[in-house]
């Protein structure tokens, strides 16, 4: 059975239903609200009013007014129907559609307390609602209803949302990169990108010096600079079997550096930038030849943006030699075309009749060539010194 085939299965678990707004939880589970730091609420906590109150203020917080404005003039229309699961007997719990339900309870809430005024028939449309209820047992819906419709469209998830369901769909699902690939329309590369980055996010956070520190900011530290440049991965000793860092003394030092130690550099980060402190400079610090600046940088003789310039001046110095030894050849090859000249066998020349006028020629231009830049030299040295 094909992924395509799987899924519209899937689909066939959906009937329609009527079902009443203060019955529908908003889900405190939703991919949405990991990059502000939620852990996982269980089915029994759901519906607890505390739980549905911070839920909503956080998908307040990732935006709900694109949809309470166009409610308010139109009601709620549900060409494009809220998915939900069964919670208890009567209450459910959304599946596909948490803005849009957020979206109602703060209006529904607002009208009751006097704030605003909605039509009888805009408060109708938002008070029972048409929604699609999953009546399947697979428990990776969620993720498979809401991967199609996120990751292909609508309003796209960021790089940490797509990492965590590119994951959970591979471990629970099985699916290979390429099979992911072609499911959500992401390229191969990225796909294997993100899951890596999820997983080493993931191990960040059970740091035990570094760990509290992470939230949702950090996760470009491995989408944007380890997992782009090999040399950082090597460094941390990343292993694609266990997706974990083997070299976890390292991770320590990386997170340290990245995030801030007390009493160290006055708990200011010393590579506070992804790009291009980490990615760029850092990256190259673990270079065989920079070894000498790393062991000054790692012993907080120096900044990273000491680093930089010494780096820099170093390759400039590099150039400046390159380019010396360059006119030295050419110094050496002028002195051989001299010695060539000189000793031309000018007697064996004047027995070759058909070649006499062809050495005539090359010695004039060779001549008009060397009196030209002669000239040209001359000019620019006295326009340098003037």
């Amino acid at each position: 059975m094909t992924e395509n085939e799987e899924i519209n299965l899937e689909l066939l678990e959906l009937e329609e239903k009527e079902v009443e707004l203060m019955d529908i939880m908003v889900d405190p589970n939703n991919p949405r609200l990991l990059e502000l730091g939620f852990d996982v609420v269980p089915d029994e906590r759901i519906c607890e009013d505390s739980v549905q109150r911070e839920t909503i203020d956080n998908m307040k917080k990732i935006g709900l007014k694109d949809i309470t404005e166009k409610v308010k003039k139109f009601g709620f229309l549900t060409v494009d129907k809220v998915v939900v699961r069964p919670l208890t007997d009567n209450k459910y719990v959304v599946i596909e559609g948490n803005r849009r339900i957020s979206a109602l309870k703060e209006l529904y809430e607002d009208h009751k307390r006097g704030r605003i005024s909605l039509n009888e028939s805009v408060l109708k449309s938002i008070t029972s609602l048409k929604v699609l209820v999953y009546t399947g047992t697979n428990k990776d819906v969620v993720w498979l209803l809401q991967g199609i419709r996120h990751i292909k469209g609508v309003k796209e998830w960021g790089p940490l949302q797509q990492g965590r369901f590119l994951s959970e769909m591979q471990e629970r699902r099985g699916l290979r990169a390429a099979d992911l690939a072609k499911m959500t329309g992401i390229g191969r590369n990225t796909v294997t990108r993100l899951i890596r980055s999820y997983k080493a996010w993931e191990q960040a956070k059970t740091d035990e010096d570094h760990g509290d520190k992470i939230n949702a900011d950090h996760f470009s530290l491995f989408s944007e600079a380890v997992f782009r440049k090999p040399i950082l991965k090597s460094w941390l000793g990343w292993d694609d079997d266990t997706k974990r860092f083997n070299n976890e003394e390292n991770l320590k030092k990386l997170l340290g550096w990245y995030l801030g130690e007390d009493g160290i550099n006055n708990g200011e980060p010393r590579l506070p930038r992804v790009n291009p402190d980490i990615r760029d400079i850092f990256s190259q610090l673990l270079l065989g030849e920079n070894r000498e600046l790393y062991e000054k940088f790692e012993n907080e003789e120096i900044s990273i943006e000491e680093v930089r310039r010494q780096m820099e001046e170093a390759k400039f110095k590099k150039s400046a030699q390159r380019e010396k030894i360059d006119l030295d050849s050419k110094l050496s090859e002028l002195e051989t075309m001299a010695t060539t000249i000189q000793t031309l066998p000018i007697p064996k020349i004047l027995e070759e009749e058909t070649k006499i006028e062809h050495f005539i020629e090359r010695l004039e231009n060779i001549e008009n060539l060397a009196r030209t830049q002669k000239e040209v030299i001359n000019t620019m040295r006295v326009q340098r010194s003037g």
